[in-house]
């Protein structure tokens, strides 16, 4: 899912840094965001990201967070400013998984299967160049939730899809 908003927002050198690595599964990257007590509600999201220019300090807690354990990155929705409409204030940062301050702590399933986590960001630094050089954050905050109405209209169309050719 990240693949899309990559190619529909992402700067250029996000594109030829993150893409084939994507698609050769040398990275491995997981969603963060479901929040506890939110759901999928974006616009009521809590985790924040404060811009220090040269990098954000993330705060906050993802729910359902599926193959976390297993995955070395994250795409994360965070809330980057208080002063709009909630919607608007939204941003998606990418973010390696072995930073410091993630925790991730398992959701054992009644079942006793292990597929989904609570991923915690705790005084997170997330560096604007975190991997060679490329920003980390993609797109603007205003967008950032027509970003994830495009992920999502791509994902049910790739569900349909899949479906199909099963």
């Amino acid at each position: 899912m990240c693949g899309p908003v990559l190619i529909a927002f992402g700067t250029q050198e996000q594109q030829s840094g993150f893409l084939p690595k994507i698609l050769s599964i040398e990275d491995y990257w997981c969603q963060g965001y479901s929040e506890p007590g939110s759901g999928s509600d974006l616009a009521s999201l809590k985790t924040r990201a404060e811009d220090k220019g040269d990098h954000y300090v993330v705060n906050g807690h993802k729910i359902w967070t599926t193959h976390a354990h297993n995955a070395n990155r994250i795409f994360l929705l965070v809330r980057t400013d208080q002063n709009v409409k909630p919607q608007a204030g939204i941003s998606f940062l990418l973010v390696d998984m072995d930073s410091p301050g993630i925790n991730v702590k398992p959701i054992i399933t009644l079942a006793g299967d292990h597929e989904v986590n609570e991923v915690f960001s705790m005084m997170l630094l997330c560096q604007n160049h975190a991997v060679s050089g490329l920003k980390t954050k993609v797109g603007v905050s205003p967008s950032s939730f027509s970003h994830m109405s495009e992920v999502a209209a791509t994902h049910q169309w790739l569900s349909r899809s899949l479906t199909i050719l099963r």
